[in-house]
């Protein structure tokens, strides 16, 4: 994979705005990947990191979890992937780029 271990933790859908994550999440490039394929994008250092920061260990291996789901997408309009895990999304994007685009929110309103 050419972009192994590109791919760096930016933000959860806890601290993003809606509309970014129900953009990446309803965009058409939204597409399950497996654990392995998520795993060689975010490499050895955010794989130990997620696995941390969710609570998995030798005893609880994350690949034993059944509920969560790897993904692939856009987010802000930079290549990501997520892990979605208890309705929560961990968001790592190319270079850990958050991508620069005009506030959806201001688009529309009349000046």
């Amino acid at each position: 994979m050419r972009d192994a271990g590109r791919y760096v933790f930016v933000t959860s859908c806890l601290d993003a705005r809606g509309i970014d994550i129900r953009e990446m999440l309803d965009a058409p490039s939204d597409q399950k990947v497996s654990l392995e394929t998520f795993r060689k994008a975010v490499g050895p250092a955010g794989w130990k990191w997620i696995q941390n920061e969710l609570g998995f260990d030798r005893n609880l291996p994350i690949s034993k979890d059944r509920h969560l789901r790897f993904a692939r997408a856009v987010f802000r309009g930079v290549p990501a992937y997520y892990v979605n895990w208890s309705g929560i999304e961990f968001i790592f994007t190319l270079d850990g780029e958050y991508g620069e685009r005009e506030d959806p929110w201001r688009r529309d309103v009349p000046r």
